[in-house]
Protein backbone atom coordinates (compact mmCIF):
# COMPACT_ATOMS: atom_id res chain seq x y z
CA UNK A 1 0.00 0.00 0.00
CA UNK A 2 1.16 3.53 -0.70
CA UNK A 3 -0.29 6.82 0.50
CA UNK A 4 0.43 10.45 -0.26
CA UNK A 5 -0.87 13.97 -0.09
CA UNK A 6 -0.47 17.22 -2.02
CA UNK A 7 -0.86 20.60 -0.37
CA UNK A 8 -1.18 23.52 -2.79
CA UNK A 9 -1.12 27.15 -1.66
CA UNK A 10 -1.68 30.23 -3.83
CA UNK A 11 -1.36 33.79 -2.65
CA UNK A 12 -3.65 36.64 -3.69
CA UNK A 13 -3.54 37.69 -7.33
CA UNK A 14 -5.22 40.11 -9.72
CA UNK A 15 -7.67 39.28 -12.51
CA UNK A 16 -6.98 42.22 -14.81
CA UNK A 17 -3.90 44.01 -16.20
CA UNK A 18 -4.78 47.20 -14.28
CA UNK A 19 -4.67 45.28 -10.98
CA UNK A 20 -8.10 46.49 -9.87
CA UNK A 21 -9.92 43.15 -9.51
CA UNK A 22 -8.27 41.19 -6.72
CA UNK A 23 -8.64 37.42 -6.26
CA UNK A 24 -8.08 36.00 -2.79
CA UNK A 25 -5.47 33.40 -2.01
CA UNK A 26 -6.46 29.79 -1.41
CA UNK A 27 -5.13 26.39 -0.45
CA UNK A 28 -6.19 22.86 -1.31
CA UNK A 29 -5.29 19.45 0.06
CA UNK A 30 -5.50 16.25 -2.02
CA UNK A 31 -4.94 12.78 -0.52
CA UNK A 32 -4.35 9.51 -2.35
CA UNK A 33 -3.80 5.84 -1.66
CA UNK A 34 -3.04 2.79 -3.78
CA UNK A 35 -3.32 -0.93 -3.00
CA UNK A 36 -1.69 -3.69 -5.07
CA UNK A 37 -4.37 -6.38 -5.49
CA UNK A 38 -2.32 -8.83 -7.57
CA UNK A 39 0.90 -8.55 -9.54
CA UNK A 40 -0.81 -6.69 -12.41
CA UNK A 41 -3.81 -5.03 -10.68
CA UNK A 42 -3.86 -1.94 -8.49
CA UNK A 43 -6.74 -0.08 -6.81
CA UNK A 44 -6.23 3.68 -6.50
CA UNK A 45 -8.29 6.21 -4.50
CA UNK A 46 -8.02 9.99 -4.74
CA UNK A 47 -9.82 12.66 -2.71
CA UNK A 48 -9.31 16.12 -4.23
CA UNK A 49 -9.90 19.38 -2.34
CA UNK A 50 -10.34 17.41 0.87
CA UNK A 51 -11.18 20.49 2.93
CA UNK A 52 -13.85 21.48 0.36
CA UNK A 53 -12.41 24.96 -0.11
CA UNK A 54 -14.38 27.44 -2.28
CA UNK A 55 -11.99 29.28 -4.60
CA UNK A 56 -11.68 30.69 -8.10
CA UNK A 57 -8.66 30.79 -10.41
CA UNK A 58 -10.20 33.56 -12.52
CA UNK A 59 -12.92 36.05 -11.64
CA UNK A 60 -16.34 34.29 -11.54
CA UNK A 61 -14.73 30.93 -12.48
CA UNK A 62 -15.40 28.84 -9.39
CA UNK A 63 -13.49 25.59 -9.02
CA UNK A 64 -15.10 22.27 -8.07
CA UNK A 65 -15.53 21.40 -4.41
CA UNK A 66 -14.49 18.09 -2.89
CA UNK A 67 -14.40 15.19 -5.37
CA UNK A 68 -13.49 11.52 -5.10
CA UNK A 69 -12.07 9.13 -7.68
CA UNK A 70 -11.63 5.37 -7.55
CA UNK A 71 -9.52 3.71 -10.24
CA UNK A 72 -8.82 0.06 -11.00
CA UNK A 73 -5.53 -0.09 -12.90
CA UNK A 74 -4.13 -2.96 -14.95
CA UNK A 75 -0.44 -2.98 -15.88
CA UNK A 76 0.17 -5.20 -18.95
CA UNK A 77 3.25 -7.38 -19.35
CA UNK A 78 6.02 -5.63 -21.29
CA UNK A 79 7.08 -7.45 -24.43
Amino acid sequence: MSVGATLFESGPSFEDPANTQRLGGYGTLDVRAAWRLQSRWELQALLKNTINRDYETALYYNQPGRSAYLTLRYVPVKS
